[in-house]
């Protein structure tokens, strides 16, 4: 089954669609990084590693959850 359709049968589903939320945000923290920090140093690479785990976690989360509810 292709992701629209999980995405479609996961929608009612509210641990699906929280882990689809964390995973959004992750990416907008993300994508926000460079407005966010001026300079680069420790910090800024704590801030990206923490985000690039947290995205990478919540995108398994969420395509785990989204399998689980479009087969059953």
């Amino acid at each position: 089954m292709t992701a629209p359709y999980r995405l479609r049968d996961g929608i009612g589903d509210w641990q699906a669609m929280s882990a689809f939320l964390a995973m959004i945000l992750c990416a907008a923290a993300l994508g926000l990084f460079p407005s966010v920090v001026d300079d680069y140093g420790a910090l800024t690479l704590a801030y990206v590693a923490f985000f690039t785990v947290l995205l990478l976690v919540n995108m398994n989360t969420t395509d785990r959850r989204l399998r689980e509810v479009s087969g059953s």
